[in-house]
């Protein structure tokens, strides 16, 4: 999802410059299939064998990674999520860091991404937070594996930078997707207490973000891709449900939730996380969806 949006982006401005946009996946037709033909393609076969193939590139901007909502968690889907995220990043990682060696004056930037979960607790969050080093929940775990990957890269002195995701909002999939339906039908509700705290980016910010980062190149190091408003999860609801005109009138217990998922209901719907970005703000982006209505609003509106 973010892929075909930040893509789309991206290759409206390489038409007016002397850039070119490549695109990286396990499967060659796929992507054509996805991006169209239009553009350069390698495959992770193809570049495992012949590195020289990055040596016209000049910045990477790696997404890979399983959808973490996708199913239950169980441990085989839980070891899955990891290495898709962990195996790509540490292979693009190793790659950069050969390249900063060999060519010493040509290193190749790496915009990776990573995810808020890798904070704990409702206490606010900036990038300056401390990080547990002993994990208590799975998407710490997941995000400070995925973080550890990019060491290669930064003890070579590849300019990286960890891009932090929140929930993004879009209704082309992601969180909002699934929500979608339920919401339609009138079926959307609070969740739990619906006092969690929900920290959330519109797919449109983000890509504008992205391509900020892109442009500053002395951004480097974590930075929080996050929406200055922090809501709960009780006033996403009833937003969302007010500008799709559907009511919002369902209250789900947190035991039905954890009942038909789980682990995963208890981190991804039941917990919530407080993150503000201070690196984009210091820096001077500007947020164009700044609170969930105008968020809403565009996606469903000013279409």
């Amino acid at each position: 999802m973010i892929g075909q949006a930040l893509s789309q982006e991206l290759s409206q401005a390489v038409l007016n410059s002397n850039h070119e946009l490549y695109f990286l996946g396990r499967d060659r037709s796929k992507i054509i299939k996805k991006f169209g033909a239009d553009f350069k393609i390698m495959t992770w076969d193809e570049l495992s064998q012949n590195q020289n193939l990055l040596d016209p590139i000049d910045l990477i901007i790696n997404l890979s990674g399983e959808n973490i909502g996708e199913q239950k968690w169980s441990e085989k889907q839980k070891e899955k999520i990891i290495k898709s995220r962990v195996e790509s990043t540490l292979l693009l990682a190793k790659f950069c860091a050969a390249r900063a060696s060999e060519k010493e004056n040509k290193k190749i930037r790496l915009l990776n991404a990573s995810a808020i979960g890798i904070y704990e607790g409702e206490n606010l969050h900036d990038e300056n937070a401390e990080i547990s080093l002993t994990p208590k929940t799975f998407l710490s775990q997941v995000a400070q594996a995925w973080e550890r990957a990019l060491e290669p890269a930064e003890k070579a002195g590849v300019p990286v930078t960890r891009m932090r995701f929140s929930v993004v909002l879009s209704d082309q999939g992601g969180a909002l997707g699934k929500m979608l339906p339920a919401f339609r039908f009138g079926l959307g509700g609070i969740l739990g207490s619906g006092k969690q705290l929900f920290s959330w980016i519109s797919l449109h910010d983000l890509v504008r973000a992205i391509i900020f980062l892109i442009d500053h190149p002395e951004i480097t190091g974590p930075v929080n891709m996050v929406s200055p408003e922090v809501i709960t999860q009780k006033v996403f609801a009833k937003t969302l449900a007010k500008i799709i005109n559907r009511p919002c009138f369902l209250k789900i217990p947190g035991w039905v939730l954890k009942l038909q998922f789980g682990e995963m209901a208890q981190e991804l719907l039941l917990s919530g996380l407080c993150v503000k970005s201070k690196r984009l703000d210091q820096h001077g982006f500007i947020f164009e969806d700044k609170d969930l209505k105008t968020a809403l609003q565009r996606i469903f509106i000013k279409k």
